[in-house]
């Protein structure tokens, strides 16, 4: 859909990886400014990323997002991703806005030690004055 919204980019980037659609998925993001931040909560998967895929940091961009992307998109047969929406903080700004949700992610096949993997997510999106879209500029995961 088109992402006019913040909560329709949130929409589109869960069927983005549902259904594995790495454009899809990275028109999600802003280019320019877009970080993730991973919860070294999760010591199982921050295994995985740094033996198989080579992300050694747990503060990423964009082109370490695609390539941590590509990665699973190639190794995983399916993906599911349920999203349940929380309060969130307040919005920085008019153009900025804050979306937290509770997730639960299964893929198929499960990399070796990891299981479900649930957790919260913290999305920062901001809204481009000359389209009128919104991407992500950051995501902060908090695995449980």
């Amino acid at each position: 859909m088109e992402p006019t919204t913040p909560r329709g980019v949130i929409e589109n980037l869960k069927l983005a990886l549902i259904s594995k659609d790495l454009d899809a998925y990275l028109n999600c993001l802003d280019r320019d400014s877009f970080k993730f931040y991973f919860s070294a909560q999760d010591t199982s998967v921050q295994s995985i990323l740094e033996k198989d895929w080579g992300l050694d940091s747990l503060v990423w961009g964009y082109a370490e997002e695609r390539l941590s992307t590509e990665r699973m998109f190639a190794y995983e047969n399916e993906i599911y991703l349920e999203l349940f929406e929380l309060p969130a903080p307040p919005s920085p700004s008019p153009d900025k806005e804050n979306l937290f949700y509770e997730y639960i992610l299964n893929v198929v096949p499960q990399p070796r030690g990891v299981g479900s993997i649930e957790g919260r997510a913290l999305f920062t999106l901001k809204r481009d004055h000359t389209t009128g879209h919104w991407k992500i500029i950051t995501w902060r995961d908090y695995s449980f």
